[in-house]
């Protein structure tokens, strides 16, 4: 009977338990709802300032009104218009080496279309006496009348000069003739 007290015991022991209301639950403090913070605005990559707007010289100009007259065909007032631009030519002005060779190489077209091949020629010479490295363009090399031309003004400046006040043979006039009597 002794066992049965133990189990009687034991069984009211799990009943207590059991019935035995859940401890309470505390409820989570709702967390005060933040607003969304509004993400800071991607700032817009900054386009570095624009390269100051260069103002033309009295050389750019002088060259560009040569260049539009010989783009529109005026080949003689190129060459006018080009020569006569003392600040192209006049150290003490604005005039720049790339201005020169550009007005030397418009020069040289403008003679060869108007079929003065010697002046021609010779503007190339005085490009690549100024600059040894002036060129022309590919497509401008091809040119079947100061293509070829170019062509001799090269060969023409890498020529070595003679001495002063002496000329090479090939160049010499041919000696006089004994006169007759």
């Amino acid at each position: 009977m002794q066992k049965m007290m133990v189990i009687a015991v034991l069984l009211l022991l799990v009943a207590l338990v059991g019935c035995q209301a859940p401890a309470p639950v505390a409820e989570p403090k709702p967390q005060p709802v933040e607003a969304p913070q509004p993400k800071p605005a991607a700032r817009a990559p900054v386009a570095p300032a624009p390269a100051p707007i260069p103002i033309p010289t009295a050389s750019d100009r002088a060259l560009a009104e040569g260049v539009r007259l010989f783009d529109a065909g005026d080949f003689n007032g190129a060459i006018k218009e080009l020569l006569g631009a003392k600040e192209i030519w006049d150290v003490t002005t604005s005039g720049s080496i790339a201005n020169k060779l550009a007005a030397h190489k418009y020069l040289a077209f403008s003679y060869c279309v108007t079929n003065r091949r010697t002046q021609c020629r010779q503007q190339f010479v005085d490009a690549i006496k100024l600059d040894t490295n002036f060129s022309l363009e590919p497509a401008e090399k091809t040119h079947p009348v100061w293509g070829p031309e170019f062509d001799r003004a090269k060969v023409q400046a890498s020529a070595p000069a003679a001495p002063a006040g002496r000329q090479t043979p090939s160049a010499a006039p041919p000696p006089n003739p004994p006169k007759a009597k």
